[in-house]
């Protein structure tokens, strides 16, 4: 299942955790390594024996959806504004200074993927993240390994309902070539690795009222028109307001305030 989260890479040498950051912009990130050892799932000192000297993993941090509702009805009390979705407020709580905050606001992590590792103990990313497990790293129980394109097919058709059930949001399921040289020989294009797909299942849709249309100012001076909407759960987040950017679209279906409309995510 393709988690919904904040990806972040943890880097442990000689079996400890010696740094934390966040993926940025794929070659610059931010540095959020106290944070990260506030993650009760990540162990600050990787357990058993046999690791690699250097062992870079990758993964997601979220906000397990029990805690973050827990977290918005606490603030909602207290007379304060709740968040809007998990995933947007994971990213802000890791780039708060105060790691204590961090810490109560008990985020989780899954590890899915791998950068260095030296000595490389296996030629397989199944394989290798049964290894991980053992030294303490969290990575989602349901990873399966498949024979078939067929076999895929059926797994991501189980998991069509199933995830909604997840502890975290999800809107996919990451397929994976299993062989670290197949992966070599494969490459990547100018965008993205040809060993890694993602197949998202179908948009969500929830039904509201736009209440009133107003002008938004851009940094360049750019005015976009945006509608307020009836707050309204979809695909787990609360939508509010949507960008009214095509105007032919609005004028065609003679769009007007108090109309209810469908909105898609």
């Amino acid at each position: 299942p393709k988690i919904d989260g904040v990806a972040v890479s943890i880097r442990y040498e000689r079996g400890r955790l010696v740094l934390g950051a966040t993926r940025g912009d794929g070659e610059y990130g931010d540095d959020i390594t106290q944070n990260i050892k506030t993650i009760k799932v990540i162990p600050l000192t990787l357990h058993g024996k046999g690791w690699p000297e250097v062992l870079e993993i990758r993964g997601e941090v979220y906000w397990p959806r029990k805690d973050f509702i827990k977290f918005n009805r606490q603030r909602e009390a207290a007379g304060e504004a709740v968040l809007a979705n998990p995933r947007n407020a994971t990213a802000g709580t890791l780039k708060l200074l105060d790691s204590r905050i961090v810490a109560r606001r008990k985020l989780s992590f899954m590890c899915h993927s791998y950068g260095e590792v030296r000595p490389l103990p296996t030629n397989s990313h199944f394989e290798l993240s049964q290894q991980v497990a053992r030294w303490g790293i969290p990575i989602n129980p349901f990873l399966r390994r498949f024979s078939s394109i067929d076999e895929i097919v059926r797994h991501i058709e189980e998991w069509r309902e199933k995830r909604s059930q997840l502890e975290y949001l999800t809107d996919g399921m990451v397929i994976k070539v299993d062989r670290l040289d197949y992966r070599d020989r494969l490459g990547s294009t100018a965008r993205a690795p040809r060993w890694v797909i993602a197949y998202k299942y179908e948009a969500e849709q929830a039904p509201t009222v736009i209440r009133q249309v107003r002008w938004q100012v851009g940094k360049l001076g750019t005015l976009t028109p945006v509608a307020d909407l009836d707050p309204v759960w979809v695909a787990g987040t609360t939508v509010s307001r949507a960008t009214l950017h095509n105007i032919d679209i609005i004028r065609e279906l003679g769009l007007r305030v108090g109309d209810t409309v469908l909105i898609e995510k």
